[in-house]
């Protein structure tokens, strides 16, 4: 059986991956980068002399791997041997329908970011804390409350990125035009003495929380942060 597991909530399906992986013994993991088809084939042709099954785990084969003719190959060898094996398939982002398509038989655990956390993030405002909080509170109904906070974490980046051009970070060329110029009216509302200051307060409450020193709940420590935006 192939399992491919894949989304843009990482967190989500990276936890789940590992969860998965316990439940199979014998379990040969491979980055897929480096992944060939000697290496499958030495490990589903081979001999084991304890276990029956040869599973395989094999992370980023498909994201970061440019379509070919080997990457086919290695595709109708994981194929081929999926009726005797257990093959996990983990992508750190969501994998396309096309590419999906060359596994017909396989099992697709999507893990996607709910569309409710962009309109929670684009809310993101002064003086807007009561609404804020509520649309906090409806995102943790299905959201985990670690993929919220390094959603906000991430958009505050943004914007203090764009508030001062001398900064440059990932994100901000990845973004398309029309969302930089959405996000840049986003900056706008604030000052960058601001944004930083609401930056460091996350950062805060997100350190303690890890650490196991923070005095409430972390739901309740957002709240507050959310209203003092």
């Amino acid at each position: 059986m192939i399992t491919i597991i894949h989304g843009d909530s990482t967190d989500e399906s990276r936890n789940y991956f590992f969860d998965f992986k316990k439940s199979f013994p014998n379990l040969t993991s491979f980055e897929g980068t480096g992944i060939n088809k000697d290496d499958l084939n030495n490990l589903f042709q081979g001999e084991n002399l304890f276990f029956e099954e040869k599973n395989a785990s094999i992370e980023n084969f498909l994201s970061k791997n440019k379509p070919s003719k080997s990457l086919d190959e290695i595709i109708e060898i994981l194929n081929a041997n999926s009726k005797t094996s257990n093959i996990i398939l983990w992508e750190e982002k969501e994998i396309g329908k096309r590419m999906l398509d060359k596994f017909p038989k396989a099992s697709i655990q999507t893990f996607k970011i709910p569309k409710l956390i962009f309109n929670f993030l684009d809310a993101i405002a002064p003086n807007n804390g009561q609404n804020l909080v509520k649309l906090f509170h409806d995102l943790l109904k299905n959201s985990p409350i670690e993929i919220i906070i390094y959603m906000i974490t991430r958009q505050l980046r943004i914007l203090i990125a764009l508030k001062d051009k001398n900064q440059s970070i990932d994100e901000i060329s990845k973004i398309m035009s029309w969302q930089r110029s959405r996000l840049e009216n986003q900056a706008s509302q604030f000052t960058s003495e601001k944004l930083i200051n609401i930056y460091e307060k996350l950062y805060s409450i997100d350190s303690s929380q890890k650490t196991g020193k923070l005095n409430m709940p972390t739901a309740d420590a957002i709240d507050i942060f959310l209203l003092n935006i």
